[in-house]
């Protein structure tokens, strides 16, 4: 039997929602948010520390809180994944890790250019997105 360790955030004081998230200090790792969203946890980088530990995901609230930890069984945590909405991202995340080299790198770089585009938006104020011509 497959158990899970999974840390429970607590629920929002204001809208009662259970889609919330924990803030991190420290730089940004992807590799480290996507090992989170994996086990089931959404985090933030901040740098920050005179902020909230928590955050919700529906009023975008923050509040101070105590997480806990719950052991899980693999179906519960299947359950606890879709209940809390995880399932759509930690598909797409292990669809990701299942393309090839090639695939991969298509990917990158369709997300590159998608973020130079954006960078260069923010610099040069244009918008620098192909545009089709309309005919």
């Amino acid at each position: 039997m497959m158990l899970h360790l999974v840390r429970v955030n607590p629920e929002c004081p204001v809208c009662h929602s259970k889609q919330t998230g924990r803030y991190v200090y420290g730089t940004p790792d992807v590799y480290q948010i996507k090992r989170h969203l994996l086990n089931g946890e959404r985090i933030q980088y901040i740098y920050d520390y005179h902020r909230k530990k928590y955050y919700c995901c529906s009023c975008r609230n923050e509040f101070n809180g105590n997480s806990k930890f719950q052991i899980m069984t693999r179906k519960a945590f299947h359950r606890y994944l879709s209940d809390f909405g995880f399932i759509k991202s930690r598909n797409e995340i292990k669809a990701y890790k299942g393309l090839s080299k090639k695939e991969k790198r298509q990917i990158d770089k369709k997300i590159l250019i998608k973020r130079l585009r954006f960078v260069a938006t923010l610099i040069s104020g244009v918008d620098v997105r192909d545009k089709k011509k309309e005919e």
